[in-house]
């Protein structure tokens, strides 16, 4: 079940930082790329892809103040992937 309660808050932390892309908020882009980063720490091995996400956003944002267009639709794959994830 905690597992699953991990899932969901990465999905909800997905979707507001997608959010926060698309209305170009970067202070609440960063805050939300850390807070997916340190969530899929805890969560380990099953959460690599999106911690590479969230490191590549920050990354991004740090290197030119945007997201790219490639790394925003890997955030919302990823995001989708989550919500068609099979409940344990």
């Amino acid at each position: 079940m905690a597992k699953h309660i991990d899932e969901v808050q990465i999905f909800e932390l997905n979707k507001n930082l997608q959010q926060a892309i698309v209305q170009n908020n970067t202070e609440e882009v960063k805050r939300v790329a850390q807070s997916i980063e340190k969530k899929a720490e805890v969560m380990g091995p099953r959460a690599a892809k999106k911690t590479m996400l969230a490191k590549q956003v920050l990354q991004e944002l740090n290197a030119g103040g945007r997201v790219s267009k490639k790394t925003q639709l890997a955030v919302d794959d990823a995001a989708r992937d989550a919500a068609e994830a099979p409940l344990p």
